[in-house]
């Protein structure tokens, strides 16, 4: 069993692309379809759509790959399946949003600020669940 998560750096534009779908099957790994579900909301961070010079699209830049064995429409002697639906954004406190004063008031995370000590990231924090397989 194996799971891999990070900033993959993979855009909205280029994770429903081919070349990614083909990446995934070779490497033999398994993704949330959100993750490459396009540039809408909800995704991990924002994203300029450049040909319509739009900063207000949100994208997975972040994402959770899982092998075979923890897929739940493989069969699999593990105990545990990701549930990939559950995949998604986590906001938990008020310390990890700010507003975008600049641009229509928009939601976006609060980025670090190592002065202050205060902020998390310049992305949202993502989640999935391991779910128990049943007997």
């Amino acid at each position: 069993m194996a799971i891999t998560a990070g900033d993959f750096n993979v855009s909205c534009n280029e994770s429903p692309t081919e070349g990614f779908a083909r990446l995934l099957q070779r490497e033999n790994w398994y993704v949330s379809p959100l993750a490459t579900h396009g540039c809408n909301a909800p995704g991990s961070t924002k994203y300029v759509d450049r040909a319509m010079e739009n900063w207000n699209t949100w994208s997975f830049l972040d994402m959770i790959l899982v092998s075979p064995e923890l897929s739940a429409t493989r069969p699999s002697e593990q105990n545990w399946f990701a549930d990939l639906g559950s995949f998604g954004t986590v906001v938990v406190h008020p310390e990890q949003i700010a507003v975008d004063e600049d641009n229509k008031r928009f939601t976006e995370p609060r980025r670090f600020d190592p002065k202050t000590g205060h902020g998390v990231s310049d992305h949202w924090p993502v989640m999935m669940r391991l779910l128990q397989r049943r007997s």
